[in-house]
Parts: C-alpha cells; structure tokens; sequence
C-alpha cells in the first residue's frame, strides 16, 4: 500500500510561531574542507541572523589551505573541531558531539541562508510542536541567485529512488512502495536527543544520501520530519579539489553509497532486498545520468571504461558491505562543552542604514580599477558594520548575493548603449548608464526596497540621474579629473569630452556631500576644473584603504631571477612609457632581474599601435628583451599572485587620485616606486615604504629602481613598513568608519526633503 508521506509542515502563522521559538538554543554546524573563501562569505552572514542565543561549530579538515587562519580570527566566538579524515558522516557527527544546543543545524560551507530568519523560523517549528516527536525540519534549496530548485521538498524510497521536488512526487506514490519525507544535508535542523538516540550519520557515508539514510532512521524510531518552503539557502555549488567534467565524477562512491542505503533501508528479507536494489540501480537518477553520457558519444573510450567501472566497483563494494558490515554510527554519551554564544563584531554606533554603493566595474570583472576596488571593499566594511549594501555595477547578472544583506545588481548592456552615430557618444553613454541605474532604484522602491543614501564616484557619472532626480542623499567621492585625464594622455578636447567635464563640473556642486581621497587629487580640481572655491571648501578627505590578504603573512620570493611588476593600463597617464624607457639600461645592468606588466596592453596610442607593439618593435633582437613579460589583463586570482612573486613593484603614473595599486603590493611587503604626483604621496612615504620621484622622468625613475634593485635589506625594510601602513591606520576599516560618519551626518541634514521628493515622483513603497 502507499505510505504516508511524513510531512508536518509548520509554515503558517509566522509571527506567533518565531515569537514562540526564541527560547530555543541552537547549534549551527558547518563542515568545511578546503573552503576558505566560501566560508570567509558564510560566517559574516551567520552574524545577521535574527534569533535568540546560539552557537557556531566548525568542523574543519583536514583542510590544507588557509580555513586554519581564517578560523583563529573567530577564536572565542566559533568553536572549532578538527576531522582526520574526508569522510562528511565523521565530519557531522563531531559537529553534533560538540553541540550543546537542543536542535543542531546544518548548512553547507558554500551557501548562504535566503534571509535573516532562517535560524528563528528552524527553531521556531520546534518550540511550537506540542508531540515532543518532531525530530528533522528541513527546507528548499535553490540554485545560486536563481528561482531554480535544487531540492524543494522532495522524498526517497527505502530503495533509494528520489524525487526532489514537492510538484513530481505524488506521481512517484506507487503503491507497495515506502517513501519518507527528505531533507538537504546542507539546510535542515534536527533535534539534537534525536540524533543521539539513532546514533547520528553513518558513517560509511563519506558523501551522498548520508541525510537520507537519517531520515529513514528517525522515521522508523517514531520521528516526523517537516519542511518549512519559505526557509530556503541558496547553494553556490563549490567544485571539488579540481574542477572536472560531471560526468567522470567519483560515481564510485555514489555508487556505493546509493547500494548500500538500499540494502540497509529496504524492508524486505535479504534475498529479496538484494534483487530488489540492484533491479533498481539503472532506474536511479545518477545511473541514467552516467548512461546517457556513455551513450550521447561524448567521452572517449577510456572515460567510458572508467566512468562504467567506477559505477560497478561502487554497486559492488555497497553490496558487500550492505549485507556484511555493520553501521558505523556515532556515540554521544559525553557532555558537549556548554554552548559558547556566537558573539557579533562590533556595530556602527547609529542606526543601521541601507546604503547604495554606485560602481560600474567590480573587482574580477572586466575594466575593473581602483573605483572598483574601494568600492567593493567598503561594502564589505560596511557590511561588517552591520549595515545593509546594495552595489550597482554593470553586469549581464542581475542579481548576485555576496553574504546576507550584502547584494550586487547588474545592469545590462542594452540598458545604456548609445545609438550608433550619436554625436556625443561618451556623455550619451553615461547618460544612459546612469539613468538605467535610477529605473532599477525606482523598480526596487516600488517593491519595498528604497534606501538611506546612495555613495558614488564622480567618474563617469554614474550617480547624475540620482542626483538630478533628488530621490535620495548622495555622497559623491571624486577621483582623477576628467579634464586632468585629457590633458595627461594629450586627448583631443572634443565637444564630447567637454560636455562630460560639465557635467562632472555640476554634479560635484549638486551632491549632497563631496569626499576625495587625497589633498593631492584636489588641488587638480582647482587648477583644472571650473568649481567655486564654496563648493571645493566642503570637501572631506577620506583616505582609501583595502582589505588586506594573507591573514598578515608577508610573502617572500623564492630563488630564481627577481621580479621587477608593474601594473595598470598599458597607457600615457599610467606613466608605463617611462618605464619602458628605463627598462634596457636596467635590464642590461642587472642580468638577474626581469620585468612583468599586467594590466590591458590594447590601449591604441594616438600615432597607431599599442605601447606593447611599439616596445617590442623598438627592441627587438636585444639579448635582455626575454626577460620583459607583457601578461595583459588576468583574473584576480593570478593578478595576486602576481604582487606575492615579485621582489619589488613600480606604478610611475603621471597622476593617481590616491593609488590603492601601491597598498595592493605594500600589504605582500613589497618595496614601492611611485611619482610625486596627485595623492601618491599621501599613499606612499618617500624613503618609508618606497621611493618617488618626479613624473615623467625616465632617469631619475632607472635611479630609484636600480637602488632598491641592488639592495635586497633596503626593499624588505620597506615592505615591511609599507605592510604596517595597510594593515594598520590606512586600513578599509578606517574608510568605512570615516565615510558611515558622512553618511550619517547627511542624511540627518537632508533625509526629508528628499524622502518628500521620492514620494512625490514614485510614490509611497509597496
């Protein structure tokens, strides 16, 4: 006959039940290997959960990268657990001997929760349920930032058939077949005196089907299993040491782990229940999975032979060990230690405000720069601070979750292109962007989302339709000049280019607030740019900074040549054709020594050809020209490894608002050599953590390079005093508590007139 599905569902009447469940202690387990930058994003969004008191366990390992460093940061907050082996049933079940609370949670290492009352809305359907017989609570699963389930209420079979969605499975209720109610390892909550009465997971489980095999197991002990579909996480599906193709997967141990769950679960005396789970193993999910790939011609032969014989191998090892072995279950019979409260960061001071942060391009993407990299690093600082970010960039994505309360929206393309032909075509184009930016603001506003002020950069433009419309506060924070750009890279002053000089011009005096990052940088906005001195005298200098990597490790090179690096945009007012002029003579005398130039090396000179074409061309057949590395623009990741290879760093640009290149290689402890020029000396001490000299100067800039060039104690001395600076008071912390002031004080002078205006041009919010 059809089994009941076991199903007890406690979603209604939200407010009385999380009322109710605030008493209930928690536990959150999460367990991680090899996952240090999923887990760098999951532990901040854990600190914005809404819910009564509760403790973190991590249980690590054996994990070889950095997971050790970032876990010591949360020493005294986050208990930790270490896992000799990889085997994720082990990994629970030490996760759950170190709970103390009443209901263990899981949630996996590469997951967010969908909002902050994900922990209450779990601890609520326990508080609430007056049987005492409610063991597991689970919830949906969704795929990234999509509305695409990857598990949403599904069940399995005691044969191990699966439905994974709520809308499929009354097709599946055959009669004579027992099905119970599932739930995914990575969100579900169980009750902690439950798992401890059916032993925990079993451990033969290393992975796959190891939270289903619970479920049965609470079932057949008289538990229920419930789910909750408005408590969802989304997975952003981490890939394993090495990313390899589906289908020659380790179907080995899903395999074995999917024959041995049958043997153990199905119901029927042995000969049968033999029969029956291999008669079954085609007909599962991964089975036709792995046939259609054998099938479609899509593998070599080797990958077919492997890919089969991986199947076979699992089917036979399950057998073997689901009739002969015995459960390897865990033991709870000791006291955990008592639950330590996971204690928040410290807060902001004022309330907690909702802040749109405008940025065309984010680090990682292309024509990313230091406006991208500030402004994603004060939303990560404004985050820690407890505040709500919101980042509008350019983006063919349009929604991506960084951590809870933290959230980029992408703007399309096709949302900001100038008509072929247009007369002005930069100033149509970021005319367009910025009003594509204030129509999503104004989409969001009518579905509830409207915001306490809007931080910018005045390049570009990008905040003018903001501005213009009055709809929020805005703080605008300038970097180089239009007009110092044109004259640096020797434009022709078009009617374009003096249009967005105008504009640029206006928006500086029509912000709310005006911030630079340099003194250096303003005094080209008063030479350069048509701005009264009024509007110029309330400028607040607010100092950059970044978030530093490495957990405060200094790198130090290997053996082998020394590396001189530059990087930056192969153009003028990047100062590169100075070092290419240096570069032969330096070369020549320092045979053991090489050059590399990361960044975009397209850029077409006025005369025709690019500064890479033209350098090559010049030099070529010179026995040092080898050992000149031109990379073009990488990746983030590699661009890191770039700044913690080399032995010394050079950015001889004609100008640089405020220069975050330099503490980007100073945090590695790398020597610099910058110019005097615009805010680099604020950035850089001269004779500290580096040397500068004049602009434009190939001479002085072979100089200065060849002296740290040759003394090895003077570029560590430096780097290491450059290290200090960017971990220290010039830190993104410093950034964000000095701009969250402004912010502040802002919005305190201007919140109503424009909240006035807001309503009055889109009307009250949803």
């Amino acid at each position: 006959m059809c089994q009941t599905f076991i199903d007890r569902s406690v979603a209604a009447d939200h407010e009385g039940v999380l009322q109710s469940g605030a008493a209930m202690q928690c536990s959150i387990v999460v367990n991680t290997y090899n996952r240090e930058a999923y887990l760098r994003r999951l532990l901040p969004a854990l600190e914005r959960l809404q819910s009564g008191l509760f403790e973190i366990v991590v249980v690590d390992g054996p994990s070889t990268d950095g997971t050790a460093a970032l876990l010591d940061a949360y020493r005294g907050r986050v208990k930790v657990v270490r896992c000799p082996d990889r085997n994720l049933s082990r990994s629970r079940n030490l996760g759950i001997a170190a709970a103390a609370g009443e209901i263990v949670v899981f949630i996996d290492d590469d997951a967010l929760p969908v909002d902050e009352r994900w922990l209450e809305r779990f601890a609520a359907a326990f508080a609430t349920d007056t049987t005492g017989r409610l063991g597991a609570v689970g919830g949906p699963v969704w795929h990234r930032d999509t509305t695409t389930p990857e598990f949403d209420g599904g069940v399995t079979s005691d044969y191990g058939i699966q439905v994974f969605d709520r809308a499929s499975r009354d097709a599946f209720t055959t009669d004579g077949v027992r099905w119970v109610m599932g739930m995914p390892g990575g969100n579900c909550a169980i009750r902690r005196s439950a798992l401890a009465a059916i032993g925990g997971f079993d451990e033969f489980y290393t992975y796959y089907l190891d939270e289903t095999d619970v479920c049965f197991r609470l079932a057949r002990a008289g538990y229920t299993i419930g789910y909750l579909p408005d408590n969802g996480i989304r997975h952003y599906a981490a890939r394993a040491d090495t990313p390899r193709r589906n289908a020659v997967r380790d179907w080995r141990t899903i395999s074995r782990s999917d024959t041995y769950f049958a043997l153990k679960n199905g119901v029927d005396p042995l000969p049968r229940r033999v029969a029956k789970t291999l008669s079954a193993a085609p007909r599962k999910h991964f089975a036709r999975e792995i046939l259609s790939s054998v099938l479609a011609g899509s593998l070599s032969a080797g990958d077919r032979l492997r890919v089969l014989g991986m199947w076979g191998a699992g089917l036979c090892d399950g057998l073997a060990a689901g009739v002969a072995a015995s459960r390897r279950l865990g033991r709870f019979d000791r006291e955990p230690t008592p639950l330590l409260p996971f204690v928040h960061e410290p807060r902001a001071a004022g309330r907690r405000l909702r802040v749109a942060l405008l940025s065309q391009a984010l680090p990682g993407s292309a024509g990313s720069g230091g406006i991208g990299r500030y402004t994603f690093d004060l939303a990560r600082g404004l985050h820690e601070r407890g505040h709500e970010v919101h980042l509008f960039h350019k983006s063919e994505q349009p929604l991506r979750r960084y951590s809870l309360g933290w959230v980029a929206h992408g703007i399309p393309p096709e949302a900001y292109a100038p008509p072929a032909g247009h007369p002005r075509p930069v100033l149509e184009r970021n005319l367009r962007y910025a009003l594509a930016v204030l129509r999503r603001m104004a989409e969001l506003h009518a579905h509830g989302l409207s915001f306490d002020v809007v931080h910018a950069s005045n390049w570009n433009a990008e905040a003018a339709a903001v501005i213009r419309a009055g709809v929020y506060p805005t703080v605008l924070m300038l970097v180089s000049p239009l007009a110092q750009v044109i004259a640096t890279e020797h434009w022709e002053a078009s009617d374009d280019l003096r249009a967005c000089v105008g504009l640029d011009a206006w928006q500086i005096g029509a912000a709310d607030a005006v911030c630079a990052p340099s003194e250096g940088v303003l005094t080209s906005y008063r030479a350069l740019m048509e701005i009264t001195g009024e509007v110029l005298a309330r400028v607040r200098t607010v100092p950059l900074g970044i978030v530093p990597d490495g957990a405060g490790r200094l790198e130090r090179p290997g053996a082998g040549r020394k590396r001189l690096l530059f990087v930056g945009r192969l153009e003028r007012r990047k100062g590169v054709h100075t070092l290419l002029d240096a570069l032969p003579e330096l070369l020549a005398t320092f045979p053991e020594w090489e050059c590399h130039l990361v960044g975009d090396d397209r850029v077409t000179l006025a005369e025709g050809g690019t500064m890479r074409e033209q350098f090559l061309a010049r030099h070529r057949g010179a026995a040092w020209l080898g050992r000149v590395v031109f990379h073009g623009q990488v990746p983030e990741g590699e661009l890191t490894a770039h700044y913690r290879a080399c032995d010394l760093f050079v950015a001889p640009s004609l100008f640089e608002s405020f220069g975050l290149i330099y503490h980007e290689a100073m945090q590695y402890g790398k020597a610099v050599v910058g110019c005097r020029a615009g805010g680099v000396p604020e950035v850089v001490a001269d004779e500290v953590e580096g040397l500068l000299v004049p602009p434009d100067s190939p001479c002085a800039l072979r100089e200065a390079l060849a002296r740290l060039m040759r003394d090895e104690g003077l570029r560590r001395r430096m780097g290491e005093a450059g290290a200090r600076r960017v971990r220290g008071t010039q830190s993104y912390r410093a950034m964000t508590e000095a701009l969250e002031r402004i912010y502040y004080e802002t919005i305190e002078r201007t919140a109503g007139e424009h909240h006035v205006r807001r309503e009055k041009l889109w009307g009250a919010p949803a």
